[in-house]
C-alpha cells in the first residue's frame, strides 16, 4: 500500500476513533462531576504507566525487525501475554495502596476493572503490529472504529444507568474485547497463533530497551494527573485533563495516524535508500506543521469558548490552561517527525537519552509549577517542550547532518500560513461575542472562516500542502468520473 493510501486509511481509523471517543467524553463530562472525572483520570493514569510495561515494546520490535520469522512472532506474542498477566497481578495487588495514597477507596475497584485489559490486549497486539508492518491501515481502521464504537455505547449506557466513573473503565474492557473479535473475523495475521517463548532472549533485548524509553515518555505525559491529584485537588486534575482532551482531538489523531505510517516508512527507507531520509523528514515536517500550527493557533485564540462549547460553563478554568498548552504542542509538533525517525530506525539508545533528559527536567518544572497553580504548570510544560526541541535538533545534526538552516527553511511556509490564519482568527474573536446561545453558531462559523483562510493561505504561500490537496482532488475526480461511467 502506498504512503498516501496508508496515511488516508490511518487517518480515517484514527479520526474515526477520536470522533467517537470524544463524543463519549462530551457526554460523560456533562453527566459526571469534576470529582468523578478526576477519580477515573488518576486511576487511568496509573494504569497507563503499567500499560507501557505490559506492551514491552513488542509493537515496535515487530515493525522494525529485519529478519522476522514465525517463531519470533509467536515469541513476541508469548512475551506480551506473560508481561500482561504479570502486570495485571501487580496492579491488583497494589491497587489498595494506590487508593490509600490518594485517599479515594473507589480507585481500587476502577484499577481492578482496567487490569482486565492487560490480559485481553496481548492476544491481539502482535497481529496489530504486523498489520502496521505490512502497511494494512485499511484493516486497522476497521478494528479501531469497531472498538471505539463499542467504547462509546458501553460508556454512555452505563453512565445513564448510574455506573458513574466505573462506566468508562468497563467501556475500555469492552473495546479491547471487540478489537480481538474484529481481528479474528478478518483473519488478521497470527491472531490465532499459539504463543511461544522460544526466542525470548532476542525479543527481550530489543523490547526492554523500547520499554524503558516508553515508560519515561508515558510517565512524562501522566505526571500532571499524578502530581496535581496529590498537591492540588481532584478538581484541578479534571480541569487540566479537559484542557488536554481538547488538544487530543488533533494530537492523538496525528500521533496515531502519521506516526503509525512514518515509523514503518522510515524503517523501509533506511533499508532501501538511506540517502532519502533527510528529504523525507523535512518534507514530512513541512506538511505536519502546515496543519498542526494553524489548528493550535485557532484553539489557543478560541480556548475559552471552545471549552464552554464542548463541556459546559462549569469547566471555564480549563480555558486559560488550554491556551498555554497549545504553545507547548506547537513546539512538540516541530520535532514530532524526528521522534518517529528515531523509533523507525531503531535508535533506541538515542531515544532513551533524550527522554531521560526531557522528563527529568519536566518533573522538576512540574513540582515547581504545582505550587503556583494550573497556569504555571502549563507554562512549565512549554519549557519542557522547548528542551525536547533542542535535544532533537542536536540529535538530527549528529545522525543526518541536518543544519538549522535546512530545518527552519522546511517550516517557513508553515509559519506564514499560521500568521495569516492567526490574524483572521483574532478578527473573528473581536467580532463575535460567544455569549449564551450565540456560542453554538458563532464558534462553528469562526471555524469555517478560519478553515477558508487556511486553504487560501496554503495556495497563496505555495505550501507543500497545496500540491497534496491538488493530488487528492485529482484522485477524487478520477474516481467520481470512473464511477459515473461504470
Amino acid at each position: 500500500m502506498g504512503i498516501r493510501k496508508s496515511l488516508f486509511h490511518s487517518a480515517l481509523g484514527r479520526y474515526g476513533d477520536i470522533a467517537l471517543s470524544f463524543l463519549g467524553v462530551i457526554v460523560t463530562t456533562r453527566l459526571l462531576t469534576p470529582r468523578e472525572i478526576g477519580i477515573f483520570t488518576i486511576s487511568f493514569s496509573v494504569v497507563m504507566i503499567a500499560e507501557t510495561l505490559r506492551n514491552f515494546g513488542i509493537g515496535n520490535y515487530l515493525v522494525q525487525e529485519n529478519e522476522l520469522t514465525t517463531t519470533r512472532v509467536r515469541t513476541a506474542g508469548g512475551v506480551a501475554l506473560l508481561f500482561g498477566c504479570g502486570v495485571a497481578v501487580c496492579l491488583v495487588a497494589a491497587s489498595g495502596l494506590i487508593a490509600d495514597f490518594y485517599n479515594e477507596p473507589a480507585m481500587q475497584h476502577v484499577i481492578w476493572i482496567l487490569a482486565l485489559n492487560f490480559i485481553l490486549v496481548p492476544i491481539g497486539s502482535p497481529s496489530m503490529a504486523l498489520l502496521r508492518r505490512e502497511m494494512r491501515f485499511d484493516l486497522l481502521a476497521i478494528v479501531q472504529i469497531a472498538a471505539s464504537s463499542s467504547r462509546l455505547i458501553v460508556s454512555v449506557a452505563l453512565v445513564l444507568l448510574g455506573a458513574s466513573f466505573f462506566s468508562m473503565a468497563w467501556a475500555a474492557v469492552a473495546a479491547s474485547f471487540v478489537s480481538i473479535l474484529a481481528l479474528v473475523l478478518m483473519r488478521a495475521p497470527h491472531v490465532t497463533t499459539t504463543p511461544s517463548l522460544q526466542e525470548w532472549r532476542r525479543v527481550f533485548k530489543v523490547g526492554s530497551a523500547y520499554t524503558i524509553t516508553s515508560i519515561l515518555n508515558q510517565v512524562g505525559a501522566l505526571l500532571p494527573d499524578l502530581i496535581l491529584g496529590r498537591t492540588l485537588s481532584l478538581d484541578a486534575v479534571a480541569y487540566y485533563s479537559r484542557a488536554n482532551r481538547v488538544i487530543a482531538i488533533f494530537t492523538n489523531g496525528v500521533v496515531g495516524a502519521v506516526d503509525g505510517v512514518l515509523q514503518p516508512s522510515f524503517a523501509s527507507v533506511n533499508r532501501t535508500s538511506p540517502a532519502s531520509l533527510k528529504p523525507s523528514l523535512l518534507g514530512a515536517t513541512t506538511i505536519l506543521t502546515g496543519v498542526s500550527w494553524p489548528f493550535l493557533t485557532f484553539t489557543a485564540i478560541f480556548a475559552a469558548p471552545t471549552v464552554r462549547f464542548l463541556f459546559g460553563p462549569q469547566w471555564g478554568q480549563s480555558g486559560p490552561v488550554l491556551t498555554i498548552i497549545c504553545l507547548a504542542m506547537a513546539l512538540y509538533f516541530f520535532m514530532f517527525n524526528s521522534r518517529s525517525l528515531i523509533i523507525g530506525l531503531g535508535l533506541v539508545k538515542q531515544m532513551f537519552q533524550i527522554e531521560l533528559v526531557v522528563q527529568t527536567i519536566w518533573l522538576g518544572l512540574l513540582l515547581f509549577g504545582a505550587q503556583h497553580g494550573l497556569q504555571t504548570v502549563a507554562w512549565c510544560y512549554v519549557g519542557a517542550q522547548a528542551v525536547f526541541v533542542l535535544a532533537h535538533i542536536l540529535m538530527l545534526r549528529t545522525q543526518l547532518q541536518l543544519t538549522l538552516r535546512e530545518l527552519f527553511r522546511s517550516v517557513r511556509e508553515s509559519l506564514l500560513v499560521t500568521l495569516a490564519c492567526g490574524m483572521v482568527a483574532l478578527m473573528c474573536n473581536h467580532i463575535f461575542a460567544f455569549d449564551g446561545l450565540s456560542l453554538f453558531w458563532q464558534l462553528p462559523l469562526a471555524g469555517l472562516i478560519f478553515s477558508a483562510a487556511w486553504l487560501c493561505s496554503v495556495f497563496l504561500f505555495r505550501h507543500k500542502l497545496a500540491a497534496e490537496l491538488l493530488h487528492l482532488t485529482a484522485v477524487a475526480k478520477k474516481k467520481l468520473f470512473a464511477g459515473r461511467s461504470a
